[in-house]
């Protein structure tokens, strides 16, 4: 479980802001059930719009005020016995 998720551009972003506007939300820690999401311009969008870049230089200065913050408010998480584990399923490629 992450202390932080760091969204780049307005696909990712969707899967925790579905109704909300990147242009709006970009670079403000919020707390979606339990879990800090800093939602952020894809870097590529800074190549094509110098704007764009400028923010999304200023939401990069974030993310370590965002790490801080994660680091205070969140719990540790509890500790699994190995036996509450299951074995891990080696994936096939077909």
């Amino acid at each position: 479980k992450p202390k932080l998720i760091v969204t780049l551009g307005r696909f990712s972003m969707a899967k925790y802001f579905p109704d909300e506007r990147i242009s709006r939300i970009h670079g403000k820690l919020r707390n979606i059930n339990g879990q800090l999401v800093l939602p952020m311009f894809h870097p590529a969008a800074g190549l094509r719009n110098p704007d764009t870049r400028t923010a999304l230089m200023q939401d990069f200065k974030q993310i370590p005020l965002a790490l801080d913050a994660a680091r205070k408010h969140q719990a540790p998480p509890p500790e699994k016995k190995p036996e509450d584990e299951p074995p891990p399923q080696q994936m096939t490629l077909f």
